[in-house]
Parts: structure tokens; C-alpha cells; sequence
């Protein structure tokens, strides 16, 4: 069984979640983030100290971002939604979210092979979402990328 890491929901459910509960509302870092799309600045890494909400932060941008979801009701309410101009980014961009913490492959004994398999899901879910890169061969998943000419953002959190 291979991990769905485009447009999946588990981090729609899990922000939702989060909302739920006692939140700081950090969604004005959608704003920030969205004037980066598609710009030289576009590559960014947030760090905090342990406990901060860095995975929450990650599970909102891939809800706020993710196509094949609407997610206006679940940021009504917060602070992103009173900001009008990242109306035009909220569920447009194909996402990949990945926890890199969450591994429940216990036979993946060493980095490379859990590289490996995480490029291997990626190669998976866009041929669903892209079935003309089917059965063409690619030196990389850059090149795939490249051949889709579709925006992506990627959504990473991992947990030292």
C-alpha cells in the first residue's frame, strides 16, 4: 500500500481538528506565503522549538492550498479569512504534503530506501492525476514535474 501525498485529506482532517480545539489562529502566514508563489522566494523552511505548531502550520497550508477541496467554511472565522487578496490562491494548487515522520513501513531500514519510496508514491499519485505521463520514462521528478506544467506546492513536516 503506497501513501497518498497529493491533495490528500489527512491534513484538512487534522487541521480541522486542531481548530477544534484550544488554537492560535496563524493563518495571516498564509498572506505572507502567498505573495511568494511563483517568485525567486518561493522555497521556504519554517522552523520552530519543539511544540510551536510547525506540523499544524503545515497541515493549514496544505488545507488552505490543496485543488479538489473547498475549504472556505473552515478558515471562515480566522484571521486569512479576512484577507481578500488569498481568496484567488485557496484550493488552486496541486499539494504535496508529506510528514516525513510518519513511517509505518517497518521494513524501510535505511534513508535511501524510505527516499525511495516516498519518490515512488509521488510517481504513483500524479500518474492517477496525470495519466498522459503513464509509462514515460523520467530521469527524475523534476523532469515529471516539468512535463505536467501544472502548479505545485510541496508541504513537508517532519519531527526531530
Amino acid at each position: 500500500m503506497y501513501r497518498h501525498y497529493l491533495n490528500s485529506d489527512t491534513p484538512i482532517e487534522l487541521f480541522k481538528m486542531s481548530c477544534g480545539s484550544p488554537y492560535v489562529d496563524k493563518t495571516l502566514m498564509i498572506r505572507d506565503l502567498s505573495k511568494r508563489i511563483n517568485t525567486n522566494n518561493r522555497y521556504i523552511c519554517v522552523t520552530r522549538p519543539r511544540r510551536f505548531g510547525k506540523t499544524m502550520i503545515a497541515h493549514m497550508l496544505a488545507s488552505y492550498f490543496a485543488k479538489g477541496y473547498e475549504t472556505k467554511e473552515l478558515f471562515e472565522g480566522l484571521n486569512i479569512s479576512k484577507v481578500s487578496e488569498c481568496e484567488k490562491q485557496r484550493n488552486q494548487h496541486q499539494v504535496m504534503y508529506i510528514a516525513f515522520n510518519r513511517s509505518n513501513h517497518y521494513e524501510i531500514k535505511s534513508c535511501q530506501q524510505y527516499i525511495d519510496y516516498i519518490t515512488e508514491c509521488i510517481q504513483i499519485n500524479l500518474c492517477e492525476a496525470y495519466p498522459a505521463i503513464c509509462g514515460k520514462k523520467y530521469l527524475s521528478l523534476r523532469d515529471m514535474f516539468l512535463d505536467i506544467n501544472d502548479s505545485f506546492i510541496f508541504v513537508g513536516s517532519i519531527i526531530l
